[in-house]
């Protein structure tokens, strides 16, 4: 439907994404719930100190077309 999931539940971090393939930052906007997508989604999350572990990526395309 077009929609991407991701666990926001972890304490002390934030999780961040964005829709064009880009690198997530601390600028990005945070995951509150699903993500509305068709193509390139890429997530990260991030400490307090704005430090980002690793980026998960998903082609929403792909996905959809399974």
């Amino acid at each position: 439907d077009g929609t991407v999931l991701a666990n926001e539940q972890i304490p002390g971090l934030a999780m961040h994404y964005t829709i064009d393939g880009s690198v997530p930052t601390t600028r990005s906007p945070l995951v509150s719930g699903p993500i509305a997508a068709t193509g390139t989604v890429r997530v990260a999350a991030f400490d307090h100190n704005g430090r980002a572990g690793t980026v998960a990526q998903l082609d929403a395309s792909h996905a959809l077309a399974r």
